[in-house]
C-alpha cells in the first residue's frame, strides 16, 4: 500500500495550489460607487447617481432623489430591492428621465463584478447594465468646505456669506479648521459609520465681520460636536446626530 503515500502527497499539494489561485471572494458590504454609465450612456446628465452597500442595506442618490432599500449577494449573484424607497423631490424633467431609468436598472440586476476601481452590473442575460467607479468613503487624509449645519433650534442653516468653514479629518486621528473665525482642533475615531468627534478646543479671536459670523462659529462648533455617523457620497460629507438629525453637511475641499 506504499505506493498510495505519493499519490496523497500530490492530491494534497493539488488542492493545496488550488485554495492558494483561487480569488478572495469580493465583498460589497462597506463599498460606496459613483455612476459612470447607465445602459451605455455615459453622458450621464451633469448628476451623480451614488450606490453605497451597507450592513445588508443599499442606498444613495438617483441623481435627483435619496433611496434606500435591502440587498442580498452570494458570490458574484447580486440582488437589489425589492423594497427600495425613495424621497419625492421634483428635478427637472431629464434628471427626472435619468432617475427613473437608473431606479428601474437597479431592480433588474443579478450578477456583478469587481475589477479594481470598477464595478459592473448585469441582468439575468449578462447584459452590462452599470458602471460605477469606487469612491473614497474614508473619513481619514479628507478635507472640506461646510456647506450648511444644524443651529441648535431644530434647524439646518446654510453658512454665512463672506465666510468659509473648513474641516481636516487627518490620518493621525486629529481634526482641525477653521470656524470662520478662529481655529479649531479634536480627535475623532471612527467604527464603520460612526464617528466620534471629542476634545474640541479653539482660539480666542474675536471677528466682526460678517455680521453673525461669532454666533455662526459657536452653533457650528456646537453641531460638531454632536456628530454621531457620517456619509460620504462623490464630493458631499453628510454627518448626523445620534437620533438621527443632520449636524453637518460638507463638501470636498
Amino acid at each position: 500500500m506504499s505506493f498510495m503515500k505519493p499519490f496523497i502527497r500530490i492530491a494534497t499539494l493539488s488542492i493545496l495550489l488550488f485554495t492558494a489561485c483561487s480569488p478572495t471572494p469580493v465583498t460589497l458590504a462597506g463599498s460606496g460607487w459613483i455612476l459612470s454609465n447607465l445602459m451605455g450612456d455615459n453622458s450621464v446628465a451633469n448628476i451623480t447617481p451614488t450606490l453605497i452597500f451597507q450592513d445588508g442595506n443599499v442606498g444613495g442618490s438617483d441623481g435627483c432623489n435619496r433611496y434606500n432599500g435591502s440587498y442580498s449577494q452570494d458570490g458574484k449573484k447580486l440582488e437589489i430591492g425589492p423594497d427600495l424607497v425613495s424621497t419625492m423631490m421634483a428635478c427637472s424633467d431629464d434628471i427626472m428621465q435619468q432617475a427613473s431609468k437608473y431606479q428601474e436598472m437597479l431592480t433588474k440586476v443579478e450578477t456583478f463584478k469587481v475589477d479594481g476601481e470598477k464595478l459592473s452590473l448585469y441582468n439575468a442575460d449578462g447584459k452590462e447594465l452599470a458602471t460605477f467607479e469606487k469612491q473614497d468613503t474614508q473619513l481619514s487624509s479628507s478635507n472640506w468646505f461646510v456647506s450648511s449645519y444644524n443651529n441648535g433650534n431644530q434647524a439646518v442653516t446654510s453658512v454665512l456669506a463672506d465666510s468659509e468653514i473648513t474641516v481636516a479629518f487627518n490620518n493621525d486621528g486629529t481634526i482641525s479648521g477653521n470656524a470662520g473665525c478662529n481655529s479649531f482642533s479634536g480627535s475623532y475615531v471612527t467604527e464603520g459609520i460612526n464617528v466620534t468627534i471629542s476634545d474640541l478646543l479653539n482660539t480666542l479671536k474675536a471677528c466682526d465681520q460678517p455680521e453673525g459670523i461669532m454666533g455662526q462659529e459657536t452653533q457650528f462648533l456646537n453641531a460638531l460636536s454632536i456628530v454621531s455617523t457620517y456619509r460620504i457620497e462623490g464630493s458631499q460629507l453628510e454627518m448626523r446626530s445620534a437620533d438621527d438629525a443632520i449636524a453637518v453637511n460638507l463638501t470636498r475641499n
